[in-house]
This record gives structure tokens, C-alpha cells and sequence, in this order.
């Protein structure tokens, strides 16, 4: 039995007497991962298990922003990792940022890839009032995101062809020339530019939700929405929450919407999204499966939406939304997520 969450909602947790955390070993700092007395398991694949008191002790304090998981036990679509595909030398472990593009109507746009994994995406963050760049169309992979907001004299991310599955779009890629490069491309796209996107940057007209709307009815109508996606399962969230999570289902590919609202807006906490998948060795440190963790290549500031699309091999996966800094600060979250092939 693993209880997951920050050093902070665990101390808040004990202050008020919801939690002895004496009985807790912490095995790791900053996100805190406790396993109960931290030993090494006896085989691979064997974790420690939390006796039924404890664990009913941790699920009363969820609302501090702590999870219970069991991860001693493979789960119903759990699937054997493999090398996703031959790369070859020279990339690093672990996501990196491959582009970023800042749009003429404001918003940032950031593709990402994991050579260890092979999940590969795109995400954009922007202001309420205005409209993603894409339409939420689930059958256009990351790869066709970035053909479609560049020209050809924009260099391709090696790592995005790569890791694309779909032949036809890696054949629409061949044509431009690939960087290699593991710092990202950062290109500002001026007002007037010829872009393929701009055009569509008020396909919908987001003036319902902003955070002097922020009501569930606005963000549904806004976010809990999207085309595509074969065997997709939809989450909307459209309520107000501290933390939010959607899934699991076993599925290649993930999409979200994350809003955020703070009273009186400013500084402080944010919205976080993460993507999560359940693998083998990965991020486990040999205690067999876990939910391994994304990283969050942008937070959501107040008066904010963000979406991510994440596309990889067969694992199960879920998606968090959550305000940072919980169960301190304030301000909270609306989400919206689908899980696809």
C-alpha cells in the first residue's frame, strides 16, 4: 500500500490529529511517496501492505489531498513494457520540452516527448476568453498539431516522428528537414503570419467560462467536449475541486482540460495537470508496477484554461487536476478529461 502526496498535506494531516505519520517512513522528499516501514520487498513486483486500519485512517483525511493506492497487484490492463521503439543513443531519460510557440492571440503552445516511455504530446495554455488553437479533434496526433502550426521551414523534432504511430503523418513529416537539438525551439508567430492555425483561433466562442463566470454549466459548455477518439471514455468535472481524478482506463492516449479560478486572482497557487500511467520498472525503483507520473510542462494561472494531449502505447491511465499548495491557499479547479485509442 503506497499514500501519496506532499510533505505538506501530511503535516497538515497530523496537526489536526487526522493522521499519525510516525507510522510512516518518508522514502522520498518534495512529492512524498510513504511506504509503510520503506524495506526493500522480498521479490520483484512485491510491495508492502498497509494494514486495513491505517489505510481506513488515510482515506478520512483524502480531503487533505493525500491518495491510497495499492500497487503490490498487476491491474486488469496493465500491459508487458517493451523499448516503444529503436532511438538509438543520444536522448535523455525522462520528458523534455521539443518546441514551444507563442501564438499572436496569447497563448503558448508546447510539444514534449519521453524517449524511455514513448508518450509524446502537445499541450497550449491560454486566458478565458479565448480559444484553443486546435479544434478538439482526438484523431489528429501531436506530430499533425505541429505540421499544422508550421511551415516547412520549421525543422521537425526528431523525437516527434519517432514516436509517431500513424505512417501517413511520419510520411507528411519526411518532406521538412529534423533537429536533432535537445534544447527546444522557441519561436514567437507575430500577428499576420501565415501559420495554419491562426485561422481557427475563435473556432468557438469561449465567452461563457472565465473566473468571473466560473460556474459548472459555462466550463461544461466551454470544455467537456471532443470529437474523435476510438473506445473513448469522457469525464467531465465540471464542479469545483481542490484535486481532481479521472480514470483509469487502459487506453494508448489521454486528453484534458484544466481551469483554474483564485479569489481575487494574483499570485500564489495555480492549477496542475498530470498525466499518469501505470508501468512496469520505470518509476517504481523495482517494486514492479506503479502509477508513474507526468510532468506538467505549464501550470494554470488564475483566468486560465490548458489542455494536453498525450499519445503512447497501451497502458492504463488516468489524469489528475489539482490546485497546487492544497490544503493551504486558495482558488480551485474545473477538468475535463477523455481516454482513447
Amino acid at each position: 500500500m503506497v499514500i501519496r502526496g506532499d510533505l505538506a498535506s501530511f503535516e497538515a494531516a497530523a496537526k489536526e490529529g487526522r493522521m499519525d505519520i510516525s507510522k510512516f517512513k518518508f522514502c522520498t522528499s518534495g512529492m512524498a511517496v510513504a511506504l509503510l516501514g520503506c524495506g526493500a520487498p522480498s521479490s520483484e513486483g512485491e510491495n508492502l501492505t498497509a494494514p486495513a486500519s491505517l489505510t481506513q485512517d488515510a482515506q478520512e483525511v483524502s480531503d487533505y489531498g493525500l491518495s491510497v493506492e495499492d500497487v503490490s497487484d498487476e491491474l486488469p490492463g496493465d500491459e508487458p513494457v517493451g523499448a516503444p521503439v529503436e532511438l538509438g543513443l543520444g536522448y535523455p531519460n525522462g520528458e523534455v520540452v521539443l518546441a514551444q510557440f507563442k501564438l499572436s492571440h496569447g497563448s503558448t503552445v508546447t510539444f514534449f516527448a519521453d524517449a524511455m516511455t514513448g508518450d509524446y504530446g502537445v499541450e497550449e495554455v491560454g486566458d478565458a476568453g479565448t480559444s484553443p488553437s486546435f479544434r478538439p479533434d482526438l484523431d489528429v496526433t501531436p506530430l499533425e498539431r505541429f505540421l499544422l502550426l508550421t511551415d516547412e521551414s520549421v525543422p521537425v523534432p526528431d523525437l516527434l516522428v519517432e514516436l509517431e504511430k500513424d505512417e501517413d503523418i511520419r510520411l507528411l513529416a519526411e518532406v521538412r528537414e529534423r533537429t536533432f537539438a535537445l534544447e527546444p525551439m522557441e519561436i514567437d508567430i507575430a500577428p499576420g503570419s501565415t501559420f495554419a492555425v491562426e485561422g481557427q483561433a475563435n473556432y468557438i466562442v469561449n465567452d461563457d467560462w472565465s473566473c468571473s463566470n466560473d460556474t459548472s454549466a459555462a466550463f461544461a459548455d466551454d470544455f467537456c467536449v471532443s470529437s474523435g477518439g476510438g473506445s473513448k471514455v469522457e469525464y467531465c468535472g465540471s464542479g469545483a475541486w481542490y484535486q481532481l481524478l479521472q480514470g483509469p482506463q487502459s487506453r494508448d492516449e489521454s486528453y484534458s482540460v484544466t481551469g483554474y479560478c483564485k479569489p481575487g486572482g494574483g499570485g500564489g497557487a495555480s492549477g496542475r495537470t498530470w498525466h499518469e500511467a501505470r508501468r512496469k520498472r520505470i518509476c517504481s525503483s523495482g517494486f514492479g508496477w506503479a502509477w508513474c507520473r507526468s510532468g506538467s510542462v505549464i501550470g494554470v494561472g488564475h483566468n486560465q484554461w490548458k489542455w494536453q494531449h498525450r499519445s503512447g502505447n497501451r497502458y492504463n491511465r488516468r489524469v489528475w487536476h489539482e490546485r497546487t499548495g492544497y490544503p493551504n491557499g486558495s482558488g480551485h479547479v474545473r477538468g475535463y478529461t477523455a481516454l482513447f485509442n
